[in-house]
């Protein structure tokens, strides 16, 4: 039995490359609850910064890892709220 294919790959319909903001938005979707409350990144880094000895040390501050925002609580990056004055 002689089986031909029907349809070669180049032949085959291909389906729409997502754009970016399409991709984000099915990302964004289901989103983290640990999360930037400006770009929706799901990740943030400690600030190192030289001390009075000049050693290289953590600063007290964060930042975004995509948007770079600057935030000293995680609720910060969280939810936007602004630190409350003493």
């Amino acid at each position: 039995m002689n089986h031909t294919p029907t349809h070669t790959l180049h032949q085959l319909p291909r389906a729409p490359i997502p754009t970016y903001t399409e991709m984000r938005a099915d990302a964004h979707e289901g989103r983290a609850r640990n999360r930037c409350h400006r770009c929706g990144a799901t990740a943030y880094k400690t600030l190192i910064a030289r001390d009075a000895a000049g050693d290289m040390r953590p600063s007290g501050r964060y930042q975004c890892v995509q948007c770079r925002l600057e935030f000293s609580l995680v609720s910060q990056w969280r939810e936007g709220i602004s630190p409350m004055s003493a």
